[in-house]
């Protein structure tokens, strides 16, 4: 399968997306832990960033 990961920062009230991502994965817990590993990529404390998951169509 393949999903559409967003990762963001809230500030401010808002949602702000810092990276958006194509994962293929077998289930989403291993497109899961994928994301978790690119968002330790980014230069941000890892408490503060949210990620957005979802399943694109086939």
């Amino acid at each position: 399968m393949v999903y559409e990961v967003d990762i963001n920062i809230q500030k401010d009230n808002e949602f702000i997306t810092l990276q958006t991502a194509w994962i293929q994965a077998l289930n989403v817990t291993e497109c899961r832990t994928t994301a978790n590993e690119l968002a330790g990529e980014i230069d941000t404390p890892q408490q503060e960033l949210l990620l957005d998951i979802r399943e694109l169509e086939e």
